[in-house]
């Protein structure tokens, strides 16, 4: 069973999995109050070094000046404990080989 922090669980419901790697999970996740679908990035704190970190924070940074219809944005960030949950707009892949 996911445990997320009350202020995520109250406005967004997880729908699936979509990745997972050294530093946390990214989930699909819905708006409960308009049904819009993002992605929900978490990253433990704990793991990696100094640099590792403070490349995150470049991350979020970058993500959250950003505002270009073409580019992902940063919709808003939320700190928990040892975790950050980065709520950022979905991109549905519709790409085919």
């Amino acid at each position: 069973m996911l445990h997320f922090p009350a202020e995520i669980t109250n406005e967004f419901e997880v729908v699936d999995d979509i990745n997972f790697g050294f530093f946390g999970v990214v989930y699909k996740v819905r708006r409960i109050a308009d049904n819009k679908i993002y992605a929900m990035k978490t990253v433990v704190k704990k793991y990696g070094d100094a640099k590792s970190w403070k490349d995150v924070e470049t991350e979020i940074k970058i993500l959250s000046e950003l505002n270009n219809p073409y580019l992902l944005h940063l919709e808003r960030r939320i700190d928990q404990d040892n975790k950050v949950y980065m709520i950022i707009d979905y991109c549905e892949n519709h790409w085919s080989a």
